[in-house]
This record gives structure tokens, sequence and C-alpha cells, in this order.
């Protein structure tokens, strides 16, 4: 089920506001180029995880997302959290 968020919800975002954050020190914010939230939804794409396991992650606000797009560079190289890895 998708959630559509608020701006009020932005605004308090833990994951924006690192975001934001990060985006003054780190060209694009994230390692990763081609991954960067503004190519995929700007303000709205979380840029950091604080869990993953298998195919699921949690953002730093809490919400929860399966089988993410951010997966796809991690999951190419060893699978979805394999546990002999």
């Amino acid at each position: 089920m998708a959630q559509e968020w608020t701006d009020d919800q932005q605004e308090g975002s833990k994951t924006q506001a690192l975001y934001r954050h990060a985006r003054q020190r780190i060209p694009g914010g994230t390692q990763l180029l081609s991954k960067q939230p503004e190519m995929m939804a700007p303000e709205q794409w979380p840029a950091y995880f604080s869990e993953a396991r298998g195919c699921e992650t949690w953002d730093l606000d809490g919400r929860h997302y399966y089988d993410f797009s951010t997966n796809g560079i991690g999951s190419c190289l060893l699978g979805f959290c394999d546990p002999d890895v």
C-alpha cells in the first residue's frame, strides 16, 4: 500500500533533514550519483535508512518499504541479507 506524504510530514522528516544537512557536505548528498533522491522523487525519496532486513527497509522516520529501488546496488552483489554473507 503506497503512502502519500503531506508537506507537514516532509517538513518534520528526520530523513529529509539529514539529507539537507548532507547535501551541504557531500556532493549529491549520497555516495551514489545514480541513486540520488532527486533522480526519483525530490523531497520525498528517503536518502537514508535506519534498518534493512531481506527485501525490507525502514527510513529514519520509521516508514516501512518493500524491495526498495535503492536496494538495487547491494542486492545485485550480495542478495537480500543472506545469513552466510
